[in-house]
């Protein structure tokens, strides 16, 4: 499956639209990417709280496949702390959910104005839907109710109560190995941003997903993934360096 797809969600009008990956950015992923749109789709001038700011979110090239690192996940947006162009990277299960669905990056714009919001994701599309049920709840309580027992398809990103109130420095908790919530895009605060969208909870399900293995090459990709693996594994831990 080609990792294609562009999700527009309108947090203002709650309506999710999905459109091709345009040819200037067929070759960029994760930090790439987010970085690439938000100097494209965002005004300087702009508050990074304010209706007009946005958000992105995209998965590595490589991600959805057995890369070692390879599912790390990008938020781009201006930050609340500095109002400059930002980037937070965090690791976790969300890349991964993303790109075996064949996205290729989220991009929210616009804030809702009647009550929070939850983003689903899943191989029959993307929608909003309300989630004031889950306003005030810690992050571990989303992630055990969100997941549960399904995380080996499923991954979700949320914020907790730092990020409803808009606390400059608020991170987005993303679902790790085991659904717990314990990696974090926090670097510039963009936890703040996503609720300053009224967005709760992010949740994707790639249990119809196809994991993206180059389908020419794949036994030669697989190949390369396994020498890859060992050169890192082999590489002398050298502290202090």
């Amino acid at each position: 499956m080609a990792i294609d797809r562009i999700i527009r969600v309108d947090m203002t009008t709650g309506e999710v639209t999905e459109e091709g990956t345009p040819k200037e950015y067929a070759l960029l992923g994760g930090r790439a990417l987010t970085s690439r749109l938000l100097l494209d789709e965002t005004d300087a001038r702009i508050h990074p709280l304010s209706e007009a700011a946005k958000l992105f979110i995209a998965p590595g090239l490589l991600a959805g496949t057995a890369v070692t690192t390879s599912g790390r996940t990008s938020f781009g947006f201006k930050s609340p702390l500095t109002g400059g162009t930002k980037e937070s990277n965090v690791g976790g299960q969300l890349g991964h959910r993303l790109a075996r669905l064949g996205i290729k990056a989220i991009i929210v714009s616009g804030a809702s104005s009647d009550g929070w919001k939850r983003l689903d994701i899943d191989g029959s599309g993307a929608r909003i839907s309300k989630a004031d049920d889950l306003v005030g709840r810690s992050n571990y309580d989303l992630h055990q109710e969100l997941v549960g027992e399904a995380l080996r398809t499923r991954a979700a990103a949320t914020i907790g109560p730092a990020g409803e109130h808009r606390m400059a420095s608020a991170s987005i908790a993303v679902t790790d190995p085991e659904g717990r919530p314990t990696r974090h895009a926090a670097r510039g605060g963009p936890g703040a941003v996503m609720g300053a969208k009224g967005l709760k909870a992010i949740v994707v399900d790639d249990a119809q997903g196809v994991r993206t293995v180059p389908g020419e090459n794949a036994k030669e990709f697989k190949g390369e993934v396994v020498k890859f693996s060992k050169m890192v594994l082999e590489d002398p831990r050298v502290h202090n360096t």
